[in-house]
């Protein structure tokens, strides 16, 4: 999918596909703590987390699979009939404070080329490139963002009502359930197709 957008050796093409989906993943202990502390000490009695099943770690979050209950509040196997397939987004640890550090030694670096005395250079704004970086960077470490994005992508599809959908552009999106800035719960799309393999 990244050999698609990017032009470049092989090799690298590949290691940095990596980067959407299968990088190292973190702990199930962190996971566990941020998803007590954005949705309760008593988050399992509302969504069971498959801790096994990773369905991908990303350079920012990782994501499991798990059901949410749809009714009730008690804990018996009954009030799990009712139950909605998510898929639960959970930022990696000190994934911010790592990258601030990164961003810090992009725009060091930007700024030494920049002060080159060649007018090419001067042409390709790395600074400026850099701080717009910086921005979408900042956005994408709080998952508030993401959820608001998706909110807006179905209203702006109508997602809601699905059969039009259908008919239409067989376009749909995840809606979002549970957000915080660091946790992001929302429907599980088992059969969609990401958008990379619609890429060039």
């Amino acid at each position: 999918s990244f050999r698609k957008a990017f032009t470049g050796p092989p090799h690298v093409c590949d290691r940095l596909s990596d980067l959407h989906d299968a990088t190292f993943t973190h702990s199930w202990s962190h996971t566990q703590q941020v998803l007590k502390q954005a949705l309760g000490d008593d988050y399992e009695e509302r969504l069971k987390v498959d801790k096994d099943d990773i369905l991908g770690s990303g350079s920012v979050a990782q994501v499991y699979s798990g059901v949410l209950k749809n009714t009730g509040n008690a804990t018996t196997n009954d009030d799990w009939k009712s139950k909605r397939k998510v898929a639960v987004k959970v930022l990696h640890p000190n994934i911010r404070c790592l990258i601030e550090r990164d961003l810090r030694l992009m725009e060091r670096v930007a700024g030494i080329i920049d002060s080159l005395p060649y007018e090419t250079i001067k042409m390709l704004s790395l600074p400026r490139a850099c701080k717009n970086f910086t921005n979408i960077m900042h956005l994408q470490i709080d998952l508030r963002n993401e959820s608001n994005h998706l909110g807006q992508f179905r209203n702006n599809f109508d997602c809601k009502k699905v059969e039009e959908v259908q008919e239409r552009a067989k376009v749909s999106f995840p809606e979002p359930i549970l957000c915080e800035s660091n946790c992001l719960v929302e429907d599980f799309m088992g059969d969609s197709i990401p958008i990379s393999e619609y890429l060039l």
